[in-house]
C-alpha cells in the first residue's frame, strides 16, 4: 500500500513542478520587461556611477539565481514521471519480475505461439475443404 501512496504523492509532485515552472516563466518575463524598461537608467546613469554599478551587480546575481532555479524546475518537470507512467512502471515491472522468476510463466509464450500456429493451420485446412466443395 505504501507503494501506491508514494506513486500518488510523486505524481502530484510532477504537477507542482509544472505549475511552478509556468509561474516562474511568467515571473522571468515580467522581470525582463522591468529590466528593459530600467536599462537606460541602469547603464547610462551619468551622475551616479556607483549606483549604476550596484544595480548591474544586483541584476547579475539575480540573473544567476533565476537561471539555477529555472534549471531545477525544468529538470524536476522533465524527470518526474506522472501518475499514469508510475502506475505503468509499477505494474509492468511487477509482471516482468514475476515472469522472470517463474518457470511456468516463461513457457506460456511458447505454448501460445504453438497454439496460435495450430489454429491458423486449422483455418487454412477449413478453407481448403470449403474450396473443394464449391
Amino acid at each position: 500500500m505504501s507503494d501506491l501512496y508514494w506513486i500518488t504523492v510523486i505524481g502530484g509532485l510532477k504537477t507542482v513542478f509544472l505549475v511552478s515552472f509556468i509561474v516562474y516563466g511568467a515571473l522571468v518575463l515580467f522581470l525582463c520587461m522591468v529590466f528593459l524598461i530600467n536599462s537606460e537608467d541602469l547603464f547610462y546613469d551619468y551622475g551616479k556611477r556607483g549606483i549604476a554599478k550596484l544595480k548591474r551587480r544586483y541584476y547579475s546575481r539575480l540573473g544567476k539565481w533565476l537561471v539555477w532555479i529555472g534549471i531545477f524546475l525544468l529538470l524536476g518537470t522533465s524527470f518526474t514521471p506522472s501518475k499514469t507512467d508510475m502506475y505503468m512502471i509499477y505494474g509492468v515491472g511487477g509482471v516482468i519480475d514475476y515472469v522472470k522468476g517463474n518457470e511456468e510463466a516463461r513457457g506460456i509464450p511458447d505454448k501460445c505461439v504453438k497454439a496460435l500456429d495450430k489454429w491458423v493451420e486449422s483455418l487454412s485446412d477449413d478453407d481448403e475443404q470449403k474450396g473443394g466443395e464449391r
